[in-house]
């Protein structure tokens, strides 16, 4: 018999904070498989019966690594180490939570061949989605008061993961170079270079506080979601993630050296060093590129409006003329330094756009536009409002 004077407890009432983490992890998780099921099943019917089949397979198989590493991170549900588990994931985890899903949507593609007609635009979509989250869970995170070490941890790992599955989707396309898979590789190759470090007893050293750590790997995980787009030529492509991975896989080869100790940041001599390549980079060299591409902009531009050359869109949405006038314009906002790495990249993907990649002059323009979209327009600019944007943490912790 139940002895009904006993006031009875609810079972969440008495469970731990990390079982209630669990229990929605597992709710969330089976709610994503189901999605995801049901979206392998609508591919089955409009792409192919197997395509659809073998995307659900890769999809829930990458759901549920995700779901067995969120498991073994929930007790990062805390806000500092002295601070207890919370037992709400909160809404800047649940976005991150539904960024992985996307990625793991994206990881469906792989090994089957490259759709076609709308379905062409998905896997672009799906990582665009992704990265346009990446800038606003952690932001949602702060305005909450729930900033945790699980949301900082699972942002990182899902960078990791995004930037190995969309470079290897372009390379599967034929639309990025081999070389792009060095992207790839490089956080692992990070991070296995520390693990090699302590096993052979060798010191590892903190990190400096860095604020375009962060940034340009957020252009460079941008730059491949623009890249899986169906509109790019594939040479086109290929010179832009090249000038994009300059800055990214070289501020990971001076993090390398000063994780290891061959450079120590904690010397004048590092930071003069630092400065002068980041005042040279940003200031200085962005001038000259200005200049080129104004000169550039403006003659594809005009030979657009004389009638003098066709575009990828004509005869669709937009005019020859107008895309000439357009290109015009976007040049003198960014002869002027006017919103830099904005109109840079306007420039940069209305001449992927319009223009014959293979053509020099249209190389050297994509060259231009591509450096200035990632460092800037550098002196003599009268308007940069995307600065702020670049130096502020939107989301979440930095990673080397």
């Amino acid at each position: 018999m139940v002895d009904s004077s006993r006031p009875s407890k609810s079972i969440g009432s008495t469970a731990s904070p990390l079982t209630i983490l669990r229990r929605k992890l597992i709710v969330l998780m089976a709610l994503s498989g189901m999605i995801t099921i049901m979206g392998g099943w609508v591919l089955s019917k409009i792409w192919h019966p197997i395509y659809g089949a073998r995307w659900t397979v890769l999809s829930i198989g990458v759901l549920t690594y995700q779901t067995a590493l969120l498991w073994q991170a929930l007790p990062k549900n805390h806000r500092s180490d002295t601070e207890p588990i919370l037992p709400s994931l909160g809404i800047g985890n649940l976005l991150t939570i539904t960024r992985g899903v996307f990625v793991s949507w994206l990881a469906g593609f792989l090994f089957l061949p490259q759709p076609d007609g709308t379905l062409a635009w998905l896997p672009a979509g799906l990582y665009l989605l992704a990265d346009i989250l990446d800038y606003f869970d952690g932001l949602a995170a702060r305005i909450t008061g729930l900033s945790t070490e699980l949301g900082s941890y699972w942002d990182q790992e899902l960078d990791s993961l995004g930037v190995v599955i969309a470079p290897l989707l372009g390379v599967m396309y034929g639309k990025l170079p081999v070389w792009a898979l060095l992207v790839s590789a490089s956080r692992y190759l990070f991070v296995m270079g520390i693990w090699w470090q302590k096993r052979n007893q060798k010191p590892v050293f903190d990190l400096p506080p860095s604020i375009y750590r962060r940034a340009f790997a957020g252009f460079q995980m941008g730059f491949f979601g623009f890249a899986l787009l169906p509109v790019f030529s594939s040479s086109a492509i290929r010179v832009s993630v090249t000038v994009f991975m300059i800055p990214f896989m070289s501020g990971f080869l001076r993090d390398w050296l000063v994780v290891s100790g061959v450079m120590n940041a904690a010397q004048e001599r590092y930071h003069q060093i630092v400065q002068i390549g980041t005042s040279f980079g940003m200031k200085v060299l962005p001038v000259p590129l200005r200049i080129i591409a104004v000169f550039l902009g403006m003659r594809y531009g005009l030979t657009h409006i004389a009638g003098l050359s066709t575009a990828l869109f004509s005869g669709r949405m937009l005019s020859v003329q107008f895309l000439g006038w357009l290109e015009i314009l976007l040049a003198l906002l960014l002869g002027l330094g006017i919103g830099g790495r904005i109109t840079s990249l306007a420039l940069l993907l209305l001449t992927g756009f319009s223009l014959d990649g293979q053509l020099p002059g249209v190389l050297a323009l994509i060259t231009c536009t591509s450096y200035m979209t990632v460092l800037g327009t550098g002196a003599f600019s009268i308007w940069q409002p995307e600065e702020e944007f670049v130096r502020r943490r939107y989301g979440g912790a930095e990673s080397g």
